[in-house]
């Protein structure tokens, strides 16, 4: 009887035991091709899924945690990502490309060829990554050598607000080619959008949290970035424009914006203003984020090594040109913005040209909260070739106006601007020593191994190239 009584004990253990131990996902692989008839799981490896018509999904199907969506070019449907979370595991959703495809049955090629295009993506659920694979690197405005197009990415505050994604190679935006006309009437060509490329927003009790966007294109809409109610961002190596409205990326608005880091991006027309709205003709800011209530909720925001460049004429530009009257790139509130002061928070290392317009109403400053602490605004220059009010506002240190073209390699500020390289032809005057990670430009150049530590996005000659750092204050998973 006892040793009956120790097996029943040993057995009820291990019942328990086996109970407490979480439930493994496994992962899959499935196959998502421009008119495949797959249905249920049989687009999925597990099931017999490959890259066969029959053994294929037409479009995404509804996604399960752990498993990769592997997803051919062609033409698909936008789709909503709310599948439950599963702790920490992710799903991804990946270009197909000839070097990383899955199973080779059914494969071409071709399906590697072109981009995969969809609609809007619905991010309603946490812990996902989107890849595109690839890009040209050599011309970010490529859009055609992205591995996705996608409409848009859209969260739906106050219940469905994404957290953890990372994004990465993709253009998102409206039709290349379009223009948004101020004469002779208010009015946008189709296919220009009237929504954001990345709408990253939450509200006070559920912030969008732990994005990445990287290695990106936004083009062809009317705000590029919202992040009123998001924190802990990191949007890099990006083509961002053209593009119409006030600002080109926007945090604060009456909501929480902080530990946001914005690097290593090339914002060209980025901000042209709003033809629609007669009382946004200018540029508040090419980055704006301000005008919040709440305190700390503006703070540990840093922008550097980026170039922002307006070119001219734009079609069918204001006579006077593009007009901004809030500064170039803003953080925080007081000294006339709205809102409560940002505290811990950097504007380092940016290249600002084309900046003109009527000198009546052009500023193209950059400034944090002057009342904050722990700020500085350090190494920023201008290509100024007309009407610009350049400067610097709160705590400042070496920030220089160029006139001197020979500055540059190639300082182009004539619409389309094609050809523009702001690598600088020659050192500029010494800045503002910094740590890890302001120490390397967006090329991976380490600031300073030469001597001088130079001002703008660039560091003049080679010196020694190392990878990008991570971001200080971001906790993606």
């Amino acid at each position: 009887m006892h040793i009956i009584a120790l097996v029943v004990l040993i057995v009820s253990w291990l019942v328990l035991i086996l109970c407490a131990v979480p439930t493994a996902v496994l992962a899959d692989t499935c196959y998502v091709r421009d008119g495949g008839t797959a249905t249920g799981s049989s687009g999925c490896a597990a099931s017999g899924g490959n890259w066969n018509i029959a053994n294929a999904y037409d479009q995404m199907p509804t996604t399960i945690r752990g498993n990769t969506y592997l997803v051919a070019a062609g033409t698909y449907n936008g789709f909503t990502l709310n599948t439950a979370n599963s702790g920490t595991t992710l799903i991804t959703i990946k270009k197909s490309t000839v070097a990383s495809h899955g199973t080779s049955t059914g494969w071409l090629d071709s399906y590697a060829a072109t981009r995969a295009n969809f609609g809007q993506v619905l991010t309603y659920t946490d812990y996902v990554l989107i890849d595109g694979v690839t890009r040209n690197e050599s011309n970010w405005n490529d859009g055609a050598a992205y591995g996705f197009h996608f409409n848009s990415f859209r969260t739906n505050p106050p219940t469905n607000v994404g957290k953890h994604y990372t994004i990465q190679y993709v253009d998102a935006g409206g039709t290349d080619g379009a223009i948004c006309h101020y004469l002779p009437s208010a009015s946008c060509d189709a296919g220009v959008e009237t929504a954001e490329s990345f709408y990253i927003t939450g509200f006070d009790s559920n912030p969008a949290t732990d994005w990445i966007v990287s290695h990106f294109r936004s083009h062809n809409v009317k705000l590029p970035f919202q992040m009123a109610g998001a924190h802990d961002v990191l949007i890099e190596y990006g083509w961002i424009g053209p593009n119409w409205n006030k600002q080109a990326i926007r945090g604060g608005n009456q909501n929480q914006s902080y530990n946001i880091t914005i690097r290593y991006n090339k914002i060209v027309d980025g901000c042209r203003g709003d033809p629609l709205d007669g009382t946004a003709r200018a540029c508040t800011a090419h980055i704006a984020i301000w005008d919040t209530t709440t305190a700390g909720w503006l703070d540990n925001n840093n922008i550097y090594g980026n170039v922002i460049l307006e070119t001219h004429p734009f079609p069918d530009e204001q006579t006077d040109g593009l007009q901004h009257s809030n500064g170039c790139i803003r953080i925080g509130g007081g000294d006339a913005f709205a809102g409560v002061v940002a505290n811990n928070s950097h504007i380092y290392n940016n290249t600002i040209a084309g900046q003109d317009g009527s000198a009546s109403i052009h500023d193209c400053a950059v400034s944090i909260s002057s009342a904050g602490t722990g700020n500085l605004s350090a190494n920023n220059i201008w290509y100024v070739t007309g009407n610009v009010t350049t400067g610097c506002g709160g705590t400042c240190a070496n920030n220089t106006a160029y006139t001197d073209a020979t500055q540059f390699v190639n300082p182009v500020v004539s619409y389309p601007g094609t050809g523009f390289d702001y690598h600088l032809a020659k050192a500029t005057v010494a800045g503002t020593t910094l740590s890890a990670p302001y120490n390397q430009d967006m090329d991976g150049v380490t600031r300073g191994s030469d001597g001088t530590w130079d001002r703008g996005a660039y560091e003049f000659g080679s010196g020694d190239v190392m990878p990008p750092a991570a971001p200080t204050g971001v906790t993606i998973q």
